[in-house]
């Protein structure tokens, strides 16, 4: 899942997961609005449709409205057990507050800085497949 309220952002995203070889059609939901995410992910839990949670959300840290962090608080007050969600937070910087402030939440990864490239995406995709193999 992409939060980024830059479109342009999550168009770069989507072209390197291309370049990755992942399939972006059928795995990647992507949001410009912070509101429409979280209520998106708030619909998922309210059906009880926790398998369709997203594995992994690249989340902009300064998104208008509900900020990352705010947003990273929702998602933990679900309290989803054994929540596989791996969040990557991006920014235009990684401020050693912000790193700071990311190892305070269970589910937040890392802190990347905008914009990802391919690399990111390779090494993601073959953690997400050996993951797959080893269930």
């Amino acid at each position: 899942m992409l939060i980024d309220d830059s479109s342009s952002s999550n168009l770069y995203h989507k072209i390197m997961m291309e370049d990755a070889g992942m399939d972006i059609d059928s795995c990647v939901t992507e949001f410009i609005s912070s509101t429409k995410a979280k209520s998106y992910l708030e619909e998922l839990y309210n059906a009880d449709k926790l398998s369709d949670f997203p594995d992994v959300i690249l989340l902009d840290i300064n998104i208008p409205v509900i900020n990352g962090w705010d947003m990273v608080q929702f998602i933990e007050e679900l309290n989803i057990p054994n929540l596989k969600t791996k969040i990557f937070m991006v920014s235009n910087s990684r401020s050693p507050l912000d790193l700071d402030k990311a190892k305070t939440y269970s589910i937040i990864e890392d802190i990347l800085e905008k914009h990802v490239e391919e690399a990111f995406f390779t090494k993601l995709q073959s953690d997400h497949t050996a993951m797959q193999t080893n269930s």
